[in-house]
């Protein structure tokens, strides 16, 4: 059983960087609130296998990343490569 800890945080089951013209196609998943540094990780797919981009760190101007952050010019600061201690980012690299 779920036993959420407050607050709560619900996000699309799949998420991807495109814009979804049916949001709501799929029930949203719902997590506990993670407290700390939001790091994002793109993978290109090439002809010798998957490729990992370098994280970049997503700091958005309001409390949390949401729709209006990621869509609003100037709305989030992305730092790249992410400002990470060493055991971090070798932890985020697994």
């Amino acid at each position: 059983m779920f036993s959420p800890v407050l607050p709560l945080i619900l996000t699309p089951l799949h998420r991807h960087g495109g814009f979804r013209a049916r949001l709501f196609d799929l029930p949203p998943s719902v997590e506990s609130w993670a407290q700390g540094v939001e790091v994002a990780v793109s993978v290109l797919d090439t002809q010798t296998g998957p490729q990992a981009l370098p994280r970049a760190e997503v700091v958005p101007m309001s409390e949390i990343y949401d729709y209006i952050a990621r869509y609003t010019a100037g709305a989030t600061e992305f730092f790249v490569p992410a400002r990470l201690s060493t055991n971090v980012a070798h932890r985020s690299h697994s």
